[in-house]
C-alpha cells in the first residue's frame, strides 16, 4: 500500500483533510473514524492517522473528490467542539501504526555496571544486556567515511588548548563512562543518541573529505575536542580574517540581510515528512540535553549558509553546513552550556568559510535564535532544508544517516519541549562585555589627548593580540547582558598579530 500525501487543519467544530489520490476509482474509497484514529482506503493508497483528540461520526461527516487536482477533502467533527488539536502540521507525528521504538541507544549504554563492592549488577545492565542480545545488528552499520586531516595536526602539547572538560569532575566521570561503554563495545559510539559504531571504518578510503575527525571509531569525545582545537588553531588565517575586516563592502551587504521565516511546508517538504521513519527513541535528560545543544550547532551553520548567500543555496552549501558544525564534522558532544558551543561556532566561522567577520557571526548567532524562537514548523523547515542539502552530494548522505534524520523525527516528537534555555542563547548571542566597551572609550580618549593617531591596518593588528575580532555596535535599547564571556577562551591565537609584526 501507498501512502498518500495529505495535509490537516482544523477549525472549532471540525477536522478538515486534503488527501491527494489521483487515478482512483473513488467509489471504492474506504473511510473508518474511531476514537482518535482516522483510516483511509482506495486502492493503492492507505492512510492511517492517530489525532491528539477524539473524532466523532455525528451526520455531519462529509467527503468532496476533485477530478482537477485529484484531491480528496474530508470533513470530520471533532467529539469536544472547541478542542484544539495539537500538532497538525507534524505530518510523520500524526501516521498512526505500530511506532518503532529505536533501542540502539539503550544498547549504546554500557552493559555492565558496578554498583557497589560487592561486584553486584544493576537491573538496568541486566535489561541492557537483554536489548542488545536482540539488536546487536545495529553495531555492524555499513556506512562509513573518513577525514581528511593528516596526522601531524594532532600532535600539539595539550597545555596549548586548555579544555573546560578537564577541569570539570563531571565530565572526568562522562569521560571514564564512555571509556566503559566502548571497552565493552569494541568502539566508541556517535550519531544521534549514540546509535552507531564502526559506521566509518568500511569507507576510509573512499570519502576522505566527508569529515574532519580522523578516527572516530577509536576516539572518545575529550580526544575528538582537542583535536578539533589543534586543527582550528593551526587553520586560521590572519591574512584572510584581516582582509575580510579591511574589506567592509561585501560584510556591509551580508548584515543587511533580512531574515524571512517560512512557517509553511512546502509540497515537497510534505512528501519527505510522509516518508520519515515513524519512530519513537528512548532518551534519558542528560542525553537529550546533548541532543539540544547539537542541534543548536547544525542550525548555526544552515543560518550561516542561508545569510551570506542571502536566502540562496550553492554548490558549496552541503561542505559550508558540514564544516562548521562540530557536531557534522567531528562527531563532538557538547554537554556543558550553550556558551561553550557559541565559542566553537565561533572559532569555525572564523577559520574555515568564505567570510570571516566577528560581527556577521554574533548576527548569524542571533539567526540561529530566530529560528528557534519561530517555533517547531520552522525548525523543522530549517533542518530538511539541510538533509536535502547533504543528500545532494552523495558522500554527505551519510550524515543524514547519522545524525539530520534522526533529528527531523526527533523534532515532530511532542514531548519533546525543545527547552533550549533561549535567555541563556540569546545572551551568549553578542558576547559584547560592557569592561570592553569601557576599554575602547578610555582608549579612544586617551589617543584623542596624546594626539597620536595610527593606520587602519596597525589598529586591526592590535585588535587581533587581544580578541579574534571587532566587537558588534551596542544598542540603546538593550539590557545589560547577564551572561559573561572570557573572550581569551575563544581567542584562537593571541601571538599571531605579534608573529605578523
Amino acid at each position: 500500500m501507498l501512502t498518500p500525501s495529505f495535509e490537516a487543519r482544523q477549525d472549532k467544530e471540525s477536522i478538515i483533510l486534503t488527501i491527494r489520490v489521483p487515478y482512483v476509482k473513488i467509489s471504492e474509497a474506504e473511510i473508518d473514524i474511531d476514537g482518535t484514529n482516522f483510516k483511509f482506503y482506495c486502492r493503492p493508497y492507505y492512510l492511517w492517522l492517530e489525532f491528539s483528540g477524539e473524532l466523532v461520526e455525528d451526520g455531519k461527516e462529509k467527503a468532496q473528490y476533485e477530478v482537477s487536482t485529484g484531491n480528496i477533502i474530508v470533513t470530520v467533527s471533532k467529539k469536544v467542539k472547541g478542542e484544539e488539536f495539537k500538532n497538525l502540521d507534524m505530518l510523520t507525528t500524526l501516521l498512526g501504526g505500530k511506532k518503532e521504538v529505536d533501542l540502539r541507544s539503550v544498547a549504546a549504554k554500557p552493559l555492565i555496571e558496578v554498583i557497589s563492592d560487592n561486584e553486584s549488577i544493576s537491573a538496568d545492565s541486566a535489561f541492557y544486556s537483554q536489548v542488545s542480545a536482540d539488536s546487536a545488528y545495529y553495531s555492524q552499520d555499513s556506512i562509513g567515511s573518513e577525514c581528511g586531516a593528516d596526522d601531524d595536526l594532532f600532535t600539539v602539547s595539550k597545555e596549548k588548548c586548555t579544555l573546560k572538560s578537564a577541569e570539570d569532575d563531571s565530565d572526568g566521570k562522562d569521560k571514564n563512562d564512555e571509556d566503559v561503554t566502548a571497552l565493552l563495545a569494541g568502539q566508541y559510539r556517535y550519531g544521534f543518541a549514540d546509535q552507531h559504531t564502526g559506521v566509518l571504518a568500511k569507507l576510509q578510503d573512499e570519502i576522505p573529505s566527508i569529515i574532519d575527525c580522523p578516527d572516530p571509531d577509536n576516539m572518545n569525545n575529550e580526544e575528538r575536542r582537542f583535536a578539533r582545537l589543534s586543527q582550528e588553531q593551526l587553520n586560521f588565517e590572519p591574512e584572510h580574517y584581516l582582509a575580510d575586516l579591511m574589506d567592509g563592502d561585501n560584510i556591509t551587504n551580508l548584515l543587511k540581510y533580512a531574515f524571512k521565516p517560512d512557517t509553511s511546508f512546502t509540497d515537497e517538504e510534505k512528501t519527505t515528512l510522509k516518508d520519515l521513519p515513524n519512530k519513537e527513541y528512548i532518551i534519558d535528560s542528560k542525553q537529550e540535553r546533548v541532543l539540544l545543544l547539537g542541534l543548536v550547532d547544525i542550525i548555526f551553520a544552515y543560518a550561516y549558509d542561508n545569510r551570506i548567500n542571502e536566502g540562496d543555496n550553492n554548490s558549496e552549501s552541503a561542505w559550508c553546513i558540514r564544516k562548521l558544525s562540530p557536531t557534522l564534522s567531528w562527531f563532538e558532544k557538547f554537554t556543558d552550556d550553550v556558551q561553550e558551543v557559541v565559542y566553537c561556532l565561533y572559532r569555525r566561522s572564523l577559520c574555515y568559510p568564505l567570510y570571516r567577520n566577528y560581527d556577521l557571526s554574533v548576527l548569524v548567532l542571533r539567526d540561529t535564535v530566530d529560528i528557534f524562537k519561530n517555533g517547531k514548523v520552522y525548525l523543522l523547515k530549517c533542518l530538511l532544508s539541510v538533509k536535502k542539502l547533504l543528500d545532494s552530494y552523495e558522500p554527505y548522505y551519510i550524515l543524514n544517516n547519522l545524525y539530520v534524520t534522526d533529528y527531523c523525527v526527533w523534532v515532530t516528537i511532542e514531548k519533546s519541549s525543545l527547552d533550549l534555555e533561549l535567555c541563556e542563547l540569546e545572551e551568549a548571542a553578542y558576547l559584547v562585555l560592557q569592561e570592553e566597551e569601557e576599554e575602547g572609550e578610555t582608549s579612544s580618549s586617551s589617543d584623542s589627548s596624546d594626539g597620536e593617531t595610527g593606520s587602519q591596518t596597525e589598529s586591526s593588528s592590535e585588535s587581533s593580540e587581544d580578541k579574534i575580532s571587532q566587537t558588534s555596535p551596542s544598542k540603546e535599547e538593550e539590557e545589560p547582558l547577564a551572561v559573561t564571556v572570557d573572550m581569551e577562551r575563544l581567542s584562537i591565537s593571541k601571538e599571531m598579530g605579534e608573529e605578523r609584526s
